[in-house]
C-alpha cells in the first residue's frame, strides 16, 4: 500500500487545522470544567463533513479511505484543543456509523447514515458491563425474541456519548448464550420505550465527551433493528475494533 500524503490528503488536513483555530478552540476550558458537550461545535464538524469521513457520498459522508481519514483525524487531534470532542466524534463514527455501513441493511444505512455523517444525529455504542470489560463476552445483558420483535434486558456502562446520543449500536447475548457465539448487535434509537440513562459519570478528563450507564428494560425493538444477522454481534465489534485501534491512535500522534 502507497502511504505517500497526496495532494488532496494534505488539503484535507490544511482544511481541519483552519476549521479548528477558527471554530473549535473557544470555551475550552469553560466547558471542559463544566463536563458541558459542546453540540454548536459537534454541528459545525458535522457540515464540514468530519463526522462522516468513511461514509460514502451515496449515504451523505465524503467517501474517504482509513488513511485519509487516520490523516484527518490526526490533524484533528493537532489543530483542536478540545480532546473531548475528538473522542466523542471518533466513538460515533467508528462505533457507530462504520458498523451500519459495513453490517447494515440498504434500508438502515439510507436511514441513519445521512443524519450520522451530517451531525444531526450523534452515534455510540454499547458493550462494557460491570463485571464484562475486556471479556465483553462474558456480558449479561439478555435478548429474547418474540413474534416480530427483540426484547432486551440489561445494562451498559461508561457509554460514551449516551447522554446526547439519538442512536446507538447495542449488544445483548441470546438465551443460553456460549460466549461470543450468541451475541447479536441491534440499533436502538435512544428515545425507544425501555431504554434510558441510568448514571452520568463525573470523569477526571475527557469531560467534555459525555459518558454515562444505559438501562434497557424490557426495551422492545423490531426485528429490522438487528444489525446483520443473528449472533455475529462479535463480528461487527471486532469490525468497529479495526477502525478503532488504527483512527484513535491517529490523534494522539
Amino acid at each position: 500500500m502507497d502511504f505517500t500524503i497526496t495532494d488532496e490528503q494534505k488539503e484535507i488536513r490544511q482544511s481541519i487545522r483552519k476549521l479548528c483555530t477558527s471554530k473549535l478552540n473557544d470555551n475550552i476550558y469553560e466547558n471542559d470544567k463544566q463536563s458541558f458537550f459542546p453540540i454548536n461545535k459537534w454541528k459545525v464538524c458535522g457540515e464540514f463533513g468530519i463526522t462522516g469521513l468513511p461514509i460514502p457520498e451515496k449515504y451523505g459522508g465524503i467517501g474517504q479511505n482509513m488513511l485519509t481519514t487516520a490523516l484527518a483525524i490526526q490533524s484533528l487531534g493537532y489543530g483542536c484543543k478540545d480532546e473531548g470532542l475528538i473522542f466523542s466524534i471518533c466513538a460515533h463514527m467508528l462505533t457507530c456509523a462504520i458498523p451500519i455501513l459495513f453490517f447494515g441493511t440498504e434500508e438502515q444505512k439510507i436511514k441513519y447514515l445521512p443524519e450520522l455523517c451530517s451531525g444531526e444525529y450523534i452515534g455510540g455504542n454499547g458493550i462494557t458491563e460491570a463485571d464484562a470489560g475486556s471479556d465483553v463476552s462474558s456480558m449479561t445483558t439478555k435478548v429474547v425474541k418474540e413474534s416480530n420483535y427483540y426484547y432486551i434486558n440489561g445494562s451498559k456502562i461508561f457509554v460514551t456519548n449516551a447522554p446526547v446520543a439519538n442512536l446507538l449500536v447495542i449488544y445483548a447475548k441470546h438465551h443460553g448464550g456460549i460466549k461470543a457465539l450468541d451475541i447479536s448487535a441491534f440499533l436502538i434509537e435512544t428515545d425507544n420505550q425501555g431504554f434510558r440513562i441510568g448514571q452520568v459519570f463525573n470523569k477526571m478528563g475527557l469531560r467534555t465527551s459525555t459518558t454515562s450507564e444505559i438501562i434497557l428494560d424490557n426495551c422492545r425493538i423490531p426485528e429490522n433493528k438487528l444489525l446483520g444477522r443473528e449472533r455475529m454481534g462479535m463480528t461487527v465489534f471486532n469490525q468497529s475494533m479495526l477502525w478503532e485501534r488504527i483512527i484513535m491512535a491517529a490523534y494522539h500522534i
